[in-house]
């Protein structure tokens, strides 16, 4: 499956991945070199006329960690989840303060996102075992100030904490 994108996005996807935010750095230890139920995650890659944090090409999976410049960008965050979503991908959003202070529940969240979605001859058996209760319908979590260190799940269209 070949993904089309505007090639004049390259160079800026290469910057990006040179100065990454802090919550980006942990999550790519964690998602880099096949380390997440042996799916190959790659980083800041485009996809049509915009820019994902990670994506998974063989899971159909964008994960998007925004920051304190994405409140801001709320209506073009929602435009580019759309473009995704139309494109066939399921998106993963967090944010960056629950990737920081939350990253075990960031990253069961993914986890338990492939065992849900991915063809079950290669979910590995770990991930299975590992993966939280939460609703199934989840598409990504935020970190709500509001109840202290407490990740939500959010549903489609919800900009809660964006």
């Amino acid at each position: 499956m070949k993904i089309h994108y505007e090639h004049n996005l390259i160079p800026l996807t290469r910057a990006m991945r040179k100065h990454g935010t802090h919550g980006e750095a942990l999550l790519w230890n964690i998602l880099k070199q096949r380390q997440m139920c042996g799916y190959q995650f790659l980083r800041q890659r485009p996809v049509g006329r915009y820019i994902t944090d990670f994506m998974c090409q063989r899971l159909k999976l964008i994960v998007e960690i925004d920051g304190s410049s994405h409140a801001e960008k709320a209506t073009e965050d929602g435009k580019g989840s759309a473009f995704f979503e139309q494109e066939g991908f399921a998106v993963l959003r967090f944010s960056e303060h629950a990737v920081c202070t939350r990253r075990e529940s960031v990253i069961t969240a993914v986890q338990q996102w492939i065992a849900e979605h991915a063809p079950a001859s290669h979910v590995s058996r770990q991930s299975r075992t590992r993966h939280s209760e939460a609703d199934s319908r989840v598409i990504g979590l935020t970190f709500d100030n509001k109840q202290a260190g407490s990740c939500l799940p959010l549903e489609k269209g919800d900009a809660r904490g964006i």
